[in-house]
Parts: C-alpha cells; sequence; structure tokens
C-alpha cells in the first residue's frame, strides 16, 4: 500500500499494516473502528469528541489514548512511537498549532496520512458533485490497515443507501434550496461549506441545490443580506457533536430558538414555516457511512417542498 500527499507527491510504501495510528482528532478514528481497526488507534487529538461517538464504536477504542483536547502537541506526536499520524485536515497550522517539519516526521518514523476527502478540499479543480473520493479514503484505510474487505463492504453500503435515496426524487421534480448554517460559527458572520466540501456531494446527490454551492473552496462566508436574498426552502441545522443524542438536540433547538428571534433571519421562508434539517457537522463535512445517511435524509426530509 502505497500514500502520497494531497497533490499526489511523497509517496510512501507501506509493506505491513501499521500498528500504532494516531489521528488528528475524533473522526479519523471512528472510521478505523468502524473499519476494524480501532485495536491499532493508539492515540486521539480533539479527544473530547470520543465521549460523543456510538458506544459500540467506542469499545473497540480501547487502546486510544486521549492525547489532547485540541491539536496534539509536536512533541508529544513525534515520541508517541507511532507510524502513521492519521490527518483529518491539511494542517495543524491552520488550527494555530506548529506541525512537525517533514525533515521531523522522518526522524520520528512517523509518516503523515491523509484523509484526503476532508484534507485535500482546497485543491479540486472544481464543485464536488459525488462521494468519490470519500470511497477512495475509505478503501485506501481500509487497505492500510488490513481491513481491505470491510471498505468494500461499507462502500458497497453507502453506494446502495444513496442509490434507494435517489431513486425517490421524481425526475423533472422541484429542486429545493436549501442553506447549511453552521452552528458552531459566530452569528454575527455566517459560514457555510462550499462547493469543494464533502456537504455539497451530499446536498448534490439528494436532489438540492446548497446555497454554499456558489462558493469556490472548502468553507465561505455567506452575508445576511445574501441569505435574505436568497430565502432558502430549507435551513439545516448543523451542530458539532460534542455529547450524546440528547446534547445534539438541545444545541440544534438552541439554534433554531435563534433564528426564530432574530430580525435578520426570521422573515425567511424556512425559518417561518419550520423547514429545519438536522444533521452535525461530521456526519456533512467528514468522510464516512454517515455520508451515505445523510443523503438518504435530506431526501426523505425535502420531499414535502419539491
Amino acid at each position: 500500500m502505497t500514500t502520497t500527499d494531497c497533490e499526489g507527491k511523497d509517496p510512501h510504501r507501506f509493506d505491513t499494516a501499521p500498528t500504532k495510528i494516531i489521528t488528528s482528532n475524533n473522526a479519523g478514528a471512528d472510521l478505523l473502528a468502524r473499519l476494524g481497526a480501532g485495536q491499532q488507534v493508539a492515540g486521539v487529538g480533539w479527544a473530547r469528541g470520543l465521549d460523543a461517538l456510538a458506544p459500540d464504536v467506542r469499545d473497540k477504542l480501547t487502546s486510544a489514548q486521549r492525547l489532547s483536547d485540541g491539536n496534539i502537541d509536536k512533541e508529544k506526536l513525534l515520541s508517541s512511537g507511532a507510524q502513521v499520524f492519521l490527518a483529518t485536515f491539511a494542517s495543524m497550522d491552520m488550527m494555530g498549532t506548529p506541525e512537525p517539519t517533514t525533515a521531523e516526521f522522518q526522524a520520528a518514523n512517523l509518516t503523515k496520512v491523509f484523509i484526503k476527502s476532508s484534507a485535500c478540499a482546497k485543491f479540486l479543480s472544481g464543485p464536488r458533485t459525488d462521494l468519490n473520493q470519500v470511497y477512495s479514503d475509505i478503501s485506501d484505510l481500509a487497505a492500510l490497515t488490513g481491513h481491505r474487505r470491510t471498505g468494500d463492504e461499507m462502500v458497497a453500503s453507502m453506494k446502495k443507501t444513496i442509490e434507494s435515496a435517489r431513486g425517490k426524487i421524481r425526475s423533472g421534480s422541484r429542486t429545493p434550496t436549501v442553506f447549511h448554517f453552521d452552528v458552531a460559527a459566530s452569528m454575527d458572520t455566517l459560514t457555510t461549506p462550499g462547493n469543494r466540501q464533502i456537504a455539497n456531494a451530499i446536498y448534490t446527490l439528494a436532489g438540492t441545490t446548497p446555497l454554499g454551492g456558489r462558493i469556490d473552496g472548502a468553507f465561505g462566508k455567506f452575508t445576511y443580506e445574501e441569505l435574505v436574498a436568497a430565502d432558502p426552502d430549507w435551513i439545516t441545522i448543523a451542530v458539532r457533536r460534542t455529547g450524546d443524542d440528547t446534547s445534539v438536540r438541545t444545541a440544534q433547538d438552541a439554534a433554531i430558538t435563534s433564528l426564530e428571534a432574530d430580525p435578520r433571519t426570521r422573515g425567511l421562508t424556512a425559518v417561518r414555516e419550520k423547514r429545519y434539517i438536522r444533521t452535525t457537522s461530521e456526519d456533512m463535512t467528514l468522510a464516512g457511512p454517515a455520508n451515505a445517511e445523510q443523503v438518504a435524509a435530506i431526501v426523505d426530509s425535502v420531499s414535502t417542498s419539491r
């Protein structure tokens, strides 16, 4: 198995499956656990999110140490003894933590492996309209960790879910517009996934038009004036998964209350008619089986407005 960086460069060949993997956050750990490689996860960054994972997934990560509540300290990462650092995003520098240099990674015998569908979004030449790169990530990680068959089964299941969901979309039916409201962002400036993001593919496959599709990038800013002018049919309430389902629901309820009270948004059609799609940011922007489940959920949610 050979891995490369976001540009297909810096190849590294693995002749055997790594026994110790550090993941930059819980999303990577979640995916590895679902592939059957949970015991190969030695440590996790942004580890508070581990408590929000499904119990059966957490049970597969008993060997994983909680290395940090944010980005992993560079020295702690380099001295971990791991063979692989699985990166969900392109660089730790983006989050304010110095990242090891290429030479430092090499000296520690540590290889950085990218989940390309999220880490390499900015390198896409055009809008993301399918989940092919997500499928590739799953297949590559399955091959890397020695769980190729599980990866194949996961991808096949995702494709079947999407095919079934898309079969419910009537040919020639209206395409509802959706605004993806990132609840964790400031209410002063709206941030939404752009057309290079996994979310754009999910919305497209679900037969909807995301307002963020006009943004060339993984994420971008949206003004309230633009939101009011677009007046979307639906608003997605996307919260960070930091606890159980009850805490997620509570956070979504609070966001909806804010939208309905804010004079800038309470007149929107989606708000007046309470057309909300409830989800989490992780399910919409990070690779995994939940991407396909979200396609199906959105198809069902917006069926009344086609």
